[in-house]
């Protein structure tokens, strides 16, 4: 019977073990080489055993347990969560290898738990709203996996940036294009940003010489939701306008400045359809359904769509979508 993989938290240290027979009968290679692979890919050899018969139980990093049987010593330390790797190669009378793989679980006392720099909800909220599955560690990485998913998925249908896409956490500076319509009306459209800009200066079309910084300005929307980004920047008439050619260049902290929580209810609801899932093969529970309760396809006039998720999420979502003006 094939043993189960076993889960381990971060910092524990994984002492994989390998054997050798020959008809039977146990039997240490010529030659052992312990490889391992991180939940990175990164691949490494561990060590390069050349006469394995002479090892003993003290022997570091490979240890010999008895005839045929070695295990690492003190063993691997997993530092990530993830999936592990260890390969054992031997040569010689006992040519054969042996792989084996560990779970690590994500960990709240790291830094992220495994979660994406832009996933919505936490791990331990989530596990809350699965609580009736009766979800434990073991389903971590899964769950983990599954946040991470959704939240590119409602970043992919709103088309917003709920949480900026570089993982720098201080100021830095975009720019934007002026057209007739940012020149007549004093008003330049600007990306989701979570606080008052730090410094505005309009760029000539080279987009390096300074033409002006610009102070007397005012963010828009002027009324808004404690959650809700400025997306759009007015100049005062005391400013001299960007022209088209110009560009607006933009200093602040980019992305929403809180999560709203319709959209992480949304993410969780995803999640909880991602994890909710009982199936012997794919027909059964992944194969398109045009009618019943199973369906999973939405006509919409005479051109069918598949839809990426629950339609309420969907709904909530596409809720924060841009209008489009013009």
């Amino acid at each position: 019977m094939a043993l189960k993989i076993v889960h381990y938290d971060i910092g524990d240290l994984w002492t994989p073990e390998a054997a050798w027979t020959v008809n039977g009968v146990a039997t240490d290679p010529s030659q052992i080489v312990v490889k391992q692979q991180t939940p990175a890919g990164v691949e490494s050899t561990v060590t390069t055993a050349s006469s394995p018969a002479t090892l003993t139980t003290a022997s570091t990093p490979l240890s010999r347990q008895s005839a045929g049987v070695f295990r690492l010593n003190p063993g691997i330390a997993l530092t990530t969560s993830g999936y592990w790797f260890v390969r054992f190669e031997g040569t010689g009378a006992a040519q054969a290898s042996e792989e084996q793989q560990a779970i690590v679980d994500p960990s709240e006392f790291t830094s992220d738990g495994g979660l994406s720099s832009r996933a919505l909800v936490s791990l331990a909220e989530t596990k809350d709203w699965l609580n009736q599955q009766n979800i434990d560690t073991s389903s971590d990485l899964e769950i983990v996996a599954a946040i991470n998913s959704a939240s590119e998925l409602a970043h992919d249908e709103a088309q917003r940036e709920f949480k900026r896409t570089d993982t720098s956490t201080a100021a830095t500076a975009r720019i934007f294009s002026v057209d007739q319509l940012s020149f007549g009306r004093r008003f330049v459209m600007i990306d989701d940003l979570s606080t008052t800009p730090t410094l505005v200066r309009v760029l000539a079309n080279d987009r390096s010489t300074v033409v002006s910084t610009v102070v007397d300005f005012n963010v828009y929307p002027n009324s808004r939701e404690a959650w809700a980004p400025i997306t759009g920047l007015e100049f005062e008439n005391t400013v001299l306008r960007p022209r088209p050619g110009q560009v607006v260049e933009v200093t602040g902290v980019w992305g929403f400045p809180a999560i709203p929580d319709q959209i992480k209810q949304a993410v969780k609801d995803v999640v909880a359809e991602m994890m909710d899932r009982d199936i012997e093969h794919y027909r059964q529970d992944y194969e398109p359904h045009t009618a019943g309760g199973a369906t999973n396809v939405i006509v919409m006039g005479s051109r069918p769509q598949f839809l990426t998720a629950n339609p309420r999420s969907l709904a909530v979502f596409r809720s924060f979508r841009t209008p489009h003006l013009g």
